[in-house]
């Protein structure tokens, strides 16, 4: 560990097994994302490229993060796969116990699946209308969603210029939009 480095944890899983957090330095200021467990000790999950870890499952399986650079990069670490890049958002949804990432970027609202639900769209998504927010509005910021994808939020600009959050539900037995 370099000298003068400090270890902030950041979350913890459920079970407390395990913690994530940053190495972090004063001189030159960055951080080093981090995950500790009993078994392992401390592992750093991109190597010494600096970032910051926002994100633990409740299992302490999925760690998320974003990397130090203007360009929305990030990672998605799993023990199986170590840190994969990924486009993550500043404020990033994460749902599925870390399987279901949705935001927002540039080119309007996303959803991203990894691990079980690799290569699905989530039943919320197929059904959701084309038109999220009624004419008028601005495009809307996906901003949210549930542990199970059945909810998602996010906010739009209404045609007098407000801001007003809006709701998608999926509800049992749902056959459309």
């Amino acid at each position: 560990m370099p000298e003068g480095a400090s270890r902030v944890p950041e979350y913890m899983s459920s079970d407390g097994r395990v913690i994530i957090g940053e190495v972090r330095l004063s001189d030159p200021a960055v951080s080093y994302p981090f995950r500790w467990t009993e078994a392992t000790g401390m592992q750093l999950l991109v190597g010494w490229q600096t970032g910051y870890a926002t994100y633990l499952s409740p299992s302490g399986d999925v760690v998320m993060g974003n990397y130090s650079t203007p360009d929305g990069r990030g990672f998605r670490w799993t023990e199986a796969t170590g840190a994969q890049d990924i486009d993550y958002p500043s404020w990033p949804g994460i749902g599925a116990d870390g399987d279901l990432l949705v935001g927002t970027s540039a080119q309007g609202p996303y959803v991203r699946t990894f691990g079980a639900l690799a290569g699905t769209e989530p039943e919320l998504v197929t059904l959701a209308p084309p038109g999220l927010v009624p004419d008028g509005w601005s495009q809307p910021r996906l901003q949210g969603v549930s542990n199970d994808g059945r909810l998602m939020f996010g906010e739009a600009l209404n045609p007098r210029g407000e801001h007003e959050a809006w709701l998608l539900h999926l509800r049992e037995g749902c056959t459309g939009p």
